[in-house]
């Protein structure tokens, strides 16, 4: 009998042990994905970049991960950086350009939710004028009246950042209209440079539209959308010097 209650006994305590494990074995924290950064912010620096700051909300992150778009384009990741980092210099930006910037943060567990989105417009300002004027105005060629760009800015853009764009590089430079636009494509051979593609004309057909011109196919009677990004030539008009001939009449 007494032999019967030890074995009962040892059957209990073994169960018991099954269910509980060595208490002295350290546990495996539990990994969650961390929150997301916050308060982002950028200002576009005179040295030709952005420079972006956040708060870093997490404690248990790997990382960051920061992505840029520029106009209507899709997101695409710039900079991986390492855990606590707050600052970040993008020194790949192209003038003038609408940028939109978010960032994440990352674990083995995944990325969080993205923090808050930030607007940036770079301009010809924000770069030294100098480079612009090789990259864009270069050596003008001339075309009856008008004195053509030799170069295309390196980005489309929407009609407002265009007609700003070509107004900023001063001395009288500006978007085409829609008659000077015709004109170079007519003359784009002897101009080059240009794109199959659309270009912007300054002239608008109302608050919201404004004119275009193929350069694949030469049509000019497409209106579209200012907000569209096309291909950008910057014109400016000159007035041929006068050569006054002076006649001297002598009386007899």
């Amino acid at each position: 009998m007494r032999n019967l209650i030890f074995l009962s006994f040892l059957v209990w305590l073994t169960g018991c042990v099954k269910l509980n494990p060595d208490l002295t074995t350290p546990l495996t924290p539990k990994v969650t994905i961390p929150n997301a950064p916050t308060n982002l912010k950028g200002v576009v620096s005179k040295s030709a970049q952005i420079d972006l700051t956040w708060t870093d909300s997490s404690k248990n992150e790997e990382g960051f991960k920061i992505e840029r778009k520029s106009g209507t384009d899709a997101y695409k990741l710039i900079a991986t950086l390492n855990h606590n980092v707050r600052t970040y210099s993008d020194k790949s930006i192209v003038d003038p350009t609408n940028y939109t910037y978010r960032i994440f943060s990352y674990n083995q567990k995944g990325n969080s939710t993205h923090s808050n989105e930030i607007n940036l417009a770079t301009s010809i300002t924000d770069i030294d004028m100098a480079q612009i004027s090789t990259k864009i105005i270069g050596n003008p060629i001339s075309i009856e009246k008008l004195e053509v760009a030799q170069f295309d800015f390196p980005q489309k853009m929407n009609w407002h950042n265009a007609k700003k764009a070509c107004a900023e590089l001063g001395k009288g430079w500006s978007l085409p209209t829609k008659m000077e636009l015709s004109l170079l494509y007519q003359n784009q051979d002897k101009i080059g440079g240009f794109s199959t593609s659309y270009y912007w004309s300054s002239t608008e057909t109302d608050i919201e539209n404004a004119w275009r011109h193929s350069f694949s196919f030469g049509m000019s009677g497409f209106i579209a959308d200012k907000g569209n990004e096309y291909f950008v030539r910057a014109v400016r008009s000159f007035k041929p010097t006068k050569i006054i001939t002076i006649l001297l009449v002598v009386f007899s």
